[in-house]
């Protein structure tokens, strides 16, 4: 019995053809999920800096008014927004929550950074205490 070997060709080129597209196709999701990663990892930075810029905000409105204790909610700064807080704790605690803009899919990044207040020396009021910048967990808020 023979067999006729017309057409083999095309099949192996076929088989070998979709397995090169699935690789591709692989590599494709594999960089874009890299990217994403790079861009969250920079909207990670900026959710810190503007955390650092609201704790800063209110460290100003402090020296100002020592009594002032309203802090802020969602104040819009630098295509992101910020949220400041005071614990009811003597000497209290000022917690600043940075948002960064958006990412598609990925939602805001989001740091918080701490600051313990103590009475100041020489003048009435409040300056900065202990420090506490709390980095982790990072986390994600829906757009």
């Amino acid at each position: 019995m023979s067999f006729d070997h017309r057409g083999s060709g095309l099949v192996l080129s076929m088989v070998v053809l979709t397995g090169l597209s699935l690789m591709a196709l692989a590599i494709y999701h594999m960089a874009r999920a890299i990217v994403r990663e790079s861009v969250y990892e920079v909207r990670l930075i900026e959710a810190q800096s503007i955390a650092e810029a609201g704790l800063e905000h209110a460290l100003s409105r402090l020296s100002r008014d020592p009594s002032w204790r309203e802090g802020f909610s969602d104040k819009l700064f630098a295509g992101g927004s910020y949220t400041v807080t005071f614990s009811p704790d003597s000497p209290p605690w000022i917690t600043s929550t940075g948002r960064s803009r958006p990412i598609f899919a990925l939602g805001s990044a989001s740091r918080m950074v701490r600051a313990r207040l103590r009475k100041s020396s020489g003048r009435t009021g409040w300056e900065p205490g202990t420090w506490s910048i709390d980095l982790s967990p990072a986390s994600k808020t829906a757009p």
